[in-house]
């Protein structure tokens, strides 16, 4: 029977209740039936149950349970015709020895449970330490970066990786007597300025650090360190990766990046002299002409040439060689057609206007010619026998679009032409010019003539 009762116990507490007094109740009466043959054995054997109930529904229910079944089985024995003062003596003892035994037993079985639980736990947690020093292990072994442990006090290698151990050189042994200063190739100050950076900070992303190893070789490393504690005992762990050939690219890159700057240099002064024998070739060939418009036509694609050749100029003399400091550009520009259209000293001035704007060389030649062709226009056309006058040059920046607006206060813009479609080769050119841009323009006749065009800054988000 006390082999079953571990699995009593396990019995909700509502059927213990139910069932384990039913079986405690039919033992009592089968002693009862055996008095008259075994006498007080009878007597004594009928309290073991009290010891199984006690047992199987705890301390407190036991005893309560207990003491119950020993006055019922008592009152039935008495009835029986058992001697009343040996009954009532040996019962009592009885149940006071089986119910302390069975407090006991209950304090025990609770007891046991605590332990199992406990042990349980400890079992739990000891996989799980064994478990997190087998990462560690894992990490530490088979890790490509150098990792490796450093008191902070003494700054000695505490403990290295294999793959430390392989990149310096040492061995294990050795490694126990290398410190900080042997490993890291910079002097000493530095070395204790960032380790005192560490133990104020907690941590430090100390970045690129050269290592020396064994023989003496400098090797360039990516460095993270990180403070643990354990032991009563403070390191620096410190995990860094080798970054010599990554530094070798860059310089690589750099050098050939310099290459193509300096080629792409060339490229535009050789276009900027190229452009400047046209515009020469033209200049002489247009001496050898009589015909003032035939001559006219030849001052025009000089210009146009010229503005070319400006911006190639900027960009051989510029740092960032895609865009151009365009307020500058437009300067250069309108001074080189004053002296081209030989205007006379104060009769017409230009006034420029123009945010900060780095214009992208995609942008940069279609806009300068644009704006060659609408300032020509206007010297040759808005300001006629001597007259003065200024033409003012805006260049802005509206959202993502540039407005450039060229305004003169001449004579105006005759009111029967339409410069979309006139035959002239100047406004033509204007009109492709923007198409190119992927913008739009708009002619202004009140106080003179404006033309103003509207463009997206970049052709991409044009096309």
């Amino acid at each position: 029977m006390l082999a079953y009762l571990p699995r009593f116990q396990q019995l909700p507490a509502w059927r213990r209740t139910v069932v384990i007094p039913g079986f405690g109740t039919m033992f009592i009466v089968l002693f009862f039936a055996l008095y008259p043959i075994m006498g007080g054995v009878a007597v004594v054997l009928s309290f073991i149950p009290v010891a199984a109930i006690a047992w199987t529904m705890g301390k407190l229910a036991g005893l309560i349970s207990g003491t119950a079944m020993v006055l019922i089985n008592y009152v039935l024995l008495a009835l029986a015709g058992a001697d009343a003062s040996s009954v009532l003596f040996r019962g009592v003892l009885s149940s006071l020895t089986l119910i302390l035994l069975g407090g006991l037993a209950g304090w025990v079985s609770e007891l046991v449970e605590k332990l199992r639980t406990s042990t349980t736990r400890l079992e739990s947690d000891h996989r799980a330490l064994v478990e997190s020093n087998s990462r560690y292990q894992a990490v530490m072994m088979q890790s490509t970066a150098c990792i490796f442990l450093v008191d902070v006090d003494s700054l000695r290698v505490v403990e290295a990786n294999p793959s430390f151990l392989k990149l310096t050189g040492y061995s294990e042994a050795e490694i126990q007597s290398v410190t900080l200063y042997d490993i890291v190739g910079h002097e000493r100050a530095s070395i204790d300025a960032r380790v005192q950076q560490v133990l104020a900070d907690g941590s430090a992303a100390i970045g690129e650090r050269q290592y020396l190893t064994k023989a003496g070789r400098r090797i360039d490393m990516d460095v993270r360190v990180s403070l643990i504690h354990y032991a009563e005992q403070t390191l620096m762990c410190i995990v860094s990766n080798d970054i010599s050939d990554r530094k070798r690219i860059d310089e690589q890159l750099r050098a050939s990046l310099q290459e193509k700057e300096v080629l792409l240099k060339e490229i535009h002064h050789r276009v900027k002299n190229n452009l400047q024998v046209i515009s020469s070739l033209l200049n002489l060939q247009a001496g050898y002409v009589v015909d003032e418009d035939v001559w006219g036509h030849f001052q025009d694609s000089q210009n146009r040439v010229r503005s070319m050749a400006l911006i190639h100029e900027r960009l051989y003399r510029s740092d960032d060689l895609a865009r151009i400091d365009f307020q500058s550009y437009l300067s250069d520009l309108t001074g080189q057609l004053m002296r081209s259209y030989q205007t006379t000293e104060g009769r017409v001035t230009v006034a420029i206007e123009s945010d900060d704007i780095l214009l992208d060389t995609n942008l940069a030649v279609p806009c300068g010619l644009l704006i060659n062709e609408l300032i020509s226009n206007a010297f040759k056309h808005a300001f006629p026998s001597g007259r003065p006058g200024t033409v003012r040059v805006e260049m802005r920046c509206v959202g993502s679009q540039y407005q450039l607006v060229v305004q003169d206060n001449g004579v105006g813009f005759p009111a029967e032409l339409d410069f979309r479609t006139t035959p002239s080769l100047g406004l033509q050119l204007v009109n492709s010019l923007v198409r190119q841009l992927g913008g739009v323009i708009e002619l202004k006749r009140a106080d003179g003539t404006q033309f103003c065009a509207t463009f997206p800054m970049s052709l991409s988000k044009a096309s």
